[in-house]
């Protein structure tokens, strides 16, 4: 039998106490996914294991979607995660809404909103990025560098997730390329830029080889060895409500998550002086993005940016006013 004495009972009382008491004081903080029906289980699955990892201990999930599903119900019921969705009657994926309707059901101080192909690489992401949160004194903090797992490559992460957890299927990527991940050392990733706006294309190395000097400085063309998840959004529940939350009325996906930010940063500029702030290019705020297909046409996208962006260069008071209203905030 083993004996303990009263200062070692007491020491570890204390030491309960004190867990206690600062979980109590953490404000929680909501993650919000739209999810939509052709995410596979094993990806949101994976997606949300590394959410329930998390040291953060009072931390809650929201996944958002258009018309109910039962395979994500069932899939927020195993992680605890709250789920919600507006019936469209078959219209099409309105990304603004489903985003909207999850910021309606988070209970949160904070609000983590990205999209549901994001894989933190850490336990500790949360609690940091919380933590940067405050001393950065911005109105909220975006674009987490990012790396690439290749849609070939995810079949083998995702059983590795399942059959030895999150943290072993993470060590077992092959991080050797700077900035991509890939389990297939001999098909590595270039990341392209060009233009003004700095618009993005992935290849494979062996198709930049083909691509002459003259060409790519003809094309402005770039070579980008650190990429970053735009769509990412981390601020206060109150932030989102005051600038009324994303916008409902384009088609489809693309440039809500640019929209939003925009008006964050107007709209807290004029009050306090506050800007985004990226959240910082360090490895411990880097996520893993399991890249896919676009889910848009180009023509579509570039049809919504017209809309927003001549939407923004409206006096930007008003279209917060008009977005509250319409968005229920």
């Amino acid at each position: 039998m083993v004996y303990l004495s009263k200062l070692h009972i007491y020491s570890v009382l204390a030491y309960s106490i004190k867990v206690i008491c600062y979980s109590a004081f953490m404000k929680r903080v909501s993650v919000v996914y739209p999810v939509f029906g052709n995410i596979s289980e094993q990806q949101l699955e994976a997606v949300l294991s590394s959410v329930t990892n998390q040291d953060y201990s009072n931390i809650e999930i929201v996944l958002s979607e258009e018309n109910p599903n039962s395979r994500f119900k069932t899939i927020a019921n195993k992680f605890g995660a709250t789920y919600v969705f507006n019936k469209t009657n078959g219209f099409e994926y309105n990304i603004g809404r489903v985003r909207n309707a999850g910021l309606h059901a988070a209970s949160g101080t904070y609000v983590y909103s990205s999209d549901a192909d994001i894989v933190f690489l850490r336990s500790d992401y949360i609690s940091r990025l919380v933590k940067q949160y405050k001393i950065s004194g911005k109105a909220y903090l975006s674009f987490p560098p990012m790396k690439r797992l290749l849609k070939v490559d995810q079949t083998s992460f995702y059983n590795d997730v399942s059959n030895h957890g999150l943290e072993r299927a993470i060590t077992a990527l092959n991080f050797s390329d700077g900035y991509t991940t890939n389990s297939n050392p001999d098909k590595k990733l270039k990341v392209l830029r060009y233009g003004y706006y700095k618009k993005r294309y992935t290849i494979f190395t062996e198709e930049f080889k083909k691509i002459s000097s003259a060409e790519l400085k003809k094309y402005g063309y770039g070579l980008l060895h650190f990429t970053y998840h735009a769509g990412t959004i981390f601020t206060t529940a109150k932030a989102l409500q005051a600038v009324g939350g994303y916008y409902e009325n384009h088609d489809g996906w693309g440039g809500d998550d640019v929209y939003v930010q925009v008006k964050l940063g107007k709209y807290f500029k004029s009050k306090k002086g506050h800007l985004r702030r990226s959240i910082p290019k360090t490895s411990v705020f880097t996520v893993l993005h399991l890249d896919h297909k676009k889910r848009f046409s180009k023509q579509k996208y570039q049809d919504n940016q017209d809309v927003l962006w001549n939407r923004l260069a409206r006096d930007y008071k008003k279209i917060i006013a008009e977005d509250r209203k319409e968005n229920g905030f």
